[in-house]
């Protein structure tokens, strides 16, 4: 492979590991962007606010709104305004959700696996150590650019 610009590479990188977990998740009709949102509700206790989901996706409100809808319309999730603030809808996970966690987290380990086949345990934590770092100093940038 010639030397690329890291930007570049991370790009293909991406489009790459999303198409393979897309087509491996096309069985249950859902793309990798709802099965984040999955996650993120399970890591959260099995309930979570649009806002939140808006902060951990680090994505528009508008963009939420569809993946929560499409995830609703396909009953994954349900959506409930939230009582103690009457502004926040909250995102709760369905039973036909639930049933589907473990076989939904082994198809996000084998993609995990893929992606990180050949690499010791040192090596792994480096990389995500530097895409962490990478990370970082792009969420610094635009946060200096817009004066958030």
């Amino acid at each position: 492979m010639k030397n690329q610009d890291i930007g570049y590479i991370i790009k293909k990188i991406s489009v790459s590991q999303k198409a393979g977990m897309d087509a491996s998740l096309g069985a249950y009709n859902l793309t990798s962007s709802q099965l984040h949102v999955l996650f993120l509700l399970d890591r959260s206790g099995g309930e979570m606010t649009q806002k939140t989901l808006e902060e951990a996706l680090g994505v528009s409100h508008p963009t939420v709104v569809g993946l929560v809808g499409r995830l609703e319309k396909q009953g994954f999730i349900t959506t409930e305004t939230d009582p103690d603030d009457r502004r926040h809808k909250k995102i709760l996970p369905t039973e036909k959700a639930l049933n589907l966690k473990e076989e939904l987290g082994r198809a996000r380990r084998e993609n995990e696996r893929k992606m990180t086949s050949g690499f010791s345990d040192k090596e792994l934590k480096q990389l995500n150590e530097y895409l962490q770092r990478i990370y970082a100093n792009i969420s610094d940038e635009r946060k200096e650019e817009c004066k958030c």
